[in-house]
């Protein structure tokens, strides 16, 4: 009788199972108190390759009628899961801590099938023991049945999902100026790959950016639909970035992140980027080249180059702080030289007339050099002349003089006005001193025409020959003069040995001797004449042996003077000296009286 009745709830539980016998089994338990325990798999779902079973245990009576007992459970041992087809590669995913099932309840046991699984139909099996009372420390006895009940669930081919594997990497950035960086005002493109590895498609990818540091003025869609990606697959993506005019210098932060139909979990990459205000222009001078430039036109044409990476919209033209023309009016250069060429024509005054350009773009103005143009009528007789100009007063060993590289560059632009190519130079040393003397001379011997030296600095004499002295000179004693001053005949030996047609040497030197108290010998103040070379002209700021007053303005009082006098037109250059030479006298209370002495054979005028 007990025979039969096993008998008969193994067939009911058969009929009640069978729609999914093929997928799993049930069964029926009955103890040793003639209680029945059906456990089987109430539902099964799929998702991400990760199966859910439900399983379900439940008393009956032996009518097969559920009946409440919750002193009694089914115990399972993780380890005892079994796994059958190793090719299947499953794992269990999720097990409840409590190894336990209480009749009358259900408990999910999650598998997950690997992505590397290659056919067959893998078999999981549940074997589970019976228990009865509490499962405690102090209650070691459990009442178990050894086999009493094991569910198996097959897993099908067609169940296993091939899941995507997606990586997305940033390439480049493509921008006009090839600078790696996002302008202002300029469009660019973030370049990005997003890969498919895994073993099935990804379906419905979409890509969202955004820019974490809240960077103004960086325009671009949030979101792109970027569709399906097969497995294997490489799709590239350019996302338009559109830069303002305002956009500042700094760096901005893109987080890029993709998303696909499963919801996999896709690693999120940022990639930070620099960002450029718009510079203002970059202004350089094509005509005129030189600082000061000479001219015998009134209306006189310049011409700028203006790099811009935006455009430019507005140019100001001033002559003599006067504005002379502020359109938007240039011609463009497609050339590497510039971007924009600024052509103008200005009308001078007599005179010297100082031009800057201002120009604008959207990043701020920019300031030209000042450049200066001497607009006169006066017409110069030779234009075959060469000066080399000397200034120093910064000495290192000695006392320092105000006014010598004042005179240096006044001299200059005054030379520069008259026709003179000029070499101008303030504060040198020994080594600068003989080499500007050198390349000097190799001018002068090339070119021929009219030489000038004009030095303006400490100067003094030994046994009767004149020195100059550089700003570096380190001098003790006076037998120190010869190694560390450069003799004036090393100057003239240069011009002489030019063989060119006429040279003038000004000195403006003839001050106090610095060194006297070193000095043995006595009286040796001022310079000593020199005898001019043929064809020289040597003018001094004062007599011989004697000292000239340093001035109280910008300049002193002999150049100060001679700069007056060598623009004044028609002057032979002996009238000129004697102009100077009366001012000077007269200004100093007749203290100074300028001297020179000449070999020169022919009319020399400054301006004619």
């Amino acid at each position: 009788m007990k025979t039969l009745k096993k008998f008969i709830l193994g067939i009911f539980t058969l009929l009640i199972t069978l729609p999914a016998f093929a997928q799993w089994h049930s069964q029926i338990l009955v103890t040793e108190s003639g209680k029945a325990a059906m456990v089987y798999i109430t539902k099964s779902k799929l998702k991400l390759n990760v199966f859910e079973i439900d399983v379900r245990v439940e008393w009956v009576n032996e009518n097969l009628k559920k009946i409440d007992d919750y002193s009694s459970k089914l115990v399972l041992d993780k380890d005892d899961i079994e796994i059958k087809q190793a090719n299947a590669y499953i794992t269990c995913e999720s097990f409840d801590l409590t190894n336990r099932i209480y009749f009358n309840k259900s408990k999910t046991f999650k598998f997950r099938v690997s992505e590397n699984y290659d056919g067959g139909m893998p078999k999981v099996i549940l074997p589970f023991e019976y228990a009865m009372g509490e499962d405690t420390e102090t209650t070691k006895f459990l009442l178990k049945q050894p086999n009493l009940l094991k569910i198996s669930y097959t897993i099908f081919k067609n169940q296993i999902i091939r899941l995507p594997k997606l990586t997305i990497n940033y390439n480049s950035l493509t921008d006009k100026n090839f600078n790696n960086s996002i302008d202002a005002n300029e469009q660019v493109k973030l370049n990005f790959s997003i890969s498919n590895n895994g073993k099935g498609k990804a379906q419905n990818v979409k890509l969202k950016i955004k820019e974490n540091n809240l960077m103004k003025g960086l325009n671009f869609a949030p979101q792109y639909d970027i569709g399906d990606i097969n497995a294997g697959e490489t799709k590239r993506i350019a996302i338009p970035v559109k830069a303002s005019k305002t956009l500042k210098s700094s760096h901005a932060r893109f987080t890029i992140n993709v998303y696909e139909n499963y919801g996999l979990k896709i690693p999120t990459i940022t990639k930070e980027i620099n960002t450029n205000a718009i510079a203002p222009p970059t202004l350089s001078w094509l005509t005129p080249t030189e600082d000061f430039t000479n001219s015998q036109i009134k209306s006189y044409p310049i011409s700028l180059c203006a790099n811009s990476k935006s455009e430019i919209t507005n140019v100001w033209v001033y002559a003599n702080d006067i504005l002379q023309s502020n359109t938007r009016g240039f011609k463009y250069k497609n050339k590497n030289l510039c971007n924009y060429a600024i052509e103008r024509n200005i009308i001078l005054k007599e005179g010297n007339n100082t031009i800057k350009v201002i120009v604008e773009n959207v990043g701020g103005r920019t300031v030209s050099k000042i450049k200066t143009i001497n607009f006169s009528d006066i017409i110069v007789v030779d234009s075959n002349r060469y000066a080399l100009v000397i200034g120093n007063g910064d000495y290192e060993k000695t006392s320092k003089l105000k006014n010598p590289v004042n005179d240096a560059i006044a001299m200059s632009i005054a030379l520069r006005q008259v026709g003179f190519t000029v070499m101008e130079y303030t504060n040198v040393s020994r080594a600068e001193m003989i080499k500007a003397a050198r390349e000097f001379g190799i001018l002068l011997d090339k070119n021929k025409g009219t030489g000038l030296l004009y030095y303006a600095g400490h100067g003094l004499q030994v046994n009767s020959e004149n020195y100059l002295i550089p700003t570096n000179a380190d001098i003790q004693k006076e037998q120190d003069v010869e190694l560390e001053a450069v003799s004036l005949k090393r100057f003239l030996g240069e011009m002489e040995n030019a063989d060119n047609n006429m040279n003038i040497v000004i000195l403006d030197a003839c001050r106090d001797n610095p060194y006297a108290q070193n000095f043995r010998s006595t009286g040796n103040n001022g310079l000593a004449q020199t005898k001019a070379p043929n064809g020289t002209y040597i003018a001094y700021a004062t007599a011989p042996g004697s000292v000239a007053i340093d001035g109280n303005g910008e300049n002193g009082l002999y150049t100060e003077e001679l700069l007056k006098a060598i623009r004044t037109p028609g002057l032979k250059i002996e009238d000129v000296f004697k102009k100077v030479r009366n001012n000077v006298y007269k200004r100093s209370e007749k203290i100074q009286t300028p001297w020179d002495n000449s070999s020169i054979f022919i009319d020399f005028y400054f301006v004619k």
